[in-house]
């Protein structure tokens, strides 16, 4: 596990042997106005790498991303519940799509060759004392 900065970012990392994956794990919303958790994917280093998170900023509408990097290239606002539920991310070719609550069609999708050959996958989570707190996540699977 590795921690990055004031927010403290855990990752914990794996190799899975390949760039297309398709990655999901059971995600538990805590009862908590900030909290952000999800997978960190085509991953080369704790500054190069990709992650899809469902998150909640402190109070405000929740919302599942697709990050390069640690900035954000798509998002959608999300209703959720506090429920546990699939969160879900596939990587196919230059393609990302990101699933909540076993949809069919992707709440996100994004189109990028950066780091389409890297097969590290992890999961990943932010905590700031009182403010975030990181989701229950359990059955993790890479296929």
């Amino acid at each position: 596990m590795q921690q990055q900065g004031l927010f403290r970012a855990i990752y914990a990392v794996c190799e899975s042997g390949k760039a297309d994956v398709d990655i999901t794990v059971d995600m538990t919303i805590p009862n908590s106005l900030g909290y952000v958790g999800g997978f960190a994917f085509r991953y080369q280093d704790v500054t190069n790498r990709w992650y899809a998170t469902l998150e909640r900023d402190g109070g405000g509408t929740p919302y599942v991303s697709i990050s390069l990097n640690g900035t954000i290239v798509v998002q959608t606002n999300i209703t959720h519940e506090l429920i546990t539920d699939k969160f879900r991310v596939v990587c196919s070719g230059n393609n990302i799509s990101a699933y909540w609550k076993n949809m069919v069609t992707p709440l996100v999708t994004y189109s990028s060759a950066t780091y389409n050959d890297k097969t590290k996958v992890g999961l990943v989570g932010y905590a700031n004392g009182s403010t975030y707190v990181i989701p229950i996540m359990d059955n993790f699977i890479v296929v």
